[in-house]
């Protein structure tokens, strides 16, 4: 899951939407949501534990779900760059242990749009 501002000017450019297709192609076992964290009620920021924004967590089900609970990984922001491709896949490679696929295709799911306030998910 991807939480972001609506409100941030670098979240309406270009090269952060291209960058989110490409790390949602380079990792096609997992499913990427966005989230407008502007649209959210604060009990809903203070659930989801979003300190910083943007942010990405990641949820890895149990390997074992009937003994176990799936764990959900936080992005850690004081060594890494959230609007870095290489900085957002080695967060996900490393947590999932997922190899990172070609994105080259990527361009091609769907034209680039921006963000309309109120999406919410997506």
């Amino acid at each position: 899951v991807a939480f972001f501002s609506e409100s941030s000017p670098l979240v309406r450019t270009k090269s952060l939407a291209q960058m989110e297709l490409e790390v949602a192609a380079t990792f096609p076992e997992i499913q990427y949501f966005l989230v407008d964290a502007d649209s959210l009620s604060m009990r809903s920021v203070l659930q989801w534990d979003v300190s910083y924004l943007p942010t990405y967590i990641l949820f890895l089900p149990a390997s074992d779900p009937l003994h176990q609970q799936g764990t959900w990984h936080r992005w850690n922001p004081e060594r890494t760059n959230p609007y870095k491709y290489e900085d957002v896949t080695k967060f996900v490679g490393g947590v999932s242990r997922f190899r990172a696929s070609n994105f080259s295709h990527a361009s091609s799911f769907s034209p680039l749009t921006v963000r309309r306030r109120g999406a919410g998910f997506r």
